[in-house]
């Protein structure tokens, strides 16, 4: 399901990347969505145009906490598609 509005920036390849995760937003707002999430919660951080930079790192982070990340993330990407969806305009107010 966030296959059509997320890909994954990071390298495939082990030695080329960290624990850093960087997602590409595409179809939707990926600020709105970065500010959706962290209201939830979620601590991670956003750079211009389309990226959000996450760090689930295996001493902090425990397999549950990734699992509910991707199920946060699922929501606020509906949520946000909800918004842009309605009448083509949202007032900032």
């Amino acid at each position: 399901r966030l296959s059509e509005n997320v890909s994954i920036l990071t390298p495939k390849e082990s030695h080329r990347r960290g624990c850093q995760l960087s997602l590409v937003f595409r179809g939707v707002n990926g600020k709105r969505v970065h500010e959706t999430i962290a209201r939830e919660g979620v601590i991670c951080d956003f750079r211009e145009p389309d990226v959000m930079r996450i760090a689930p790192a295996p001493l902090y982070n425990s397999f549950l906490d990734v699992f509910n990340f991707v199920r946060i993330l699922e929501k606020a990407l509906l949520q946000v598609k909800d918004e842009s969806n309605v009448g083509g305009f949202r007032s900032r107010l």
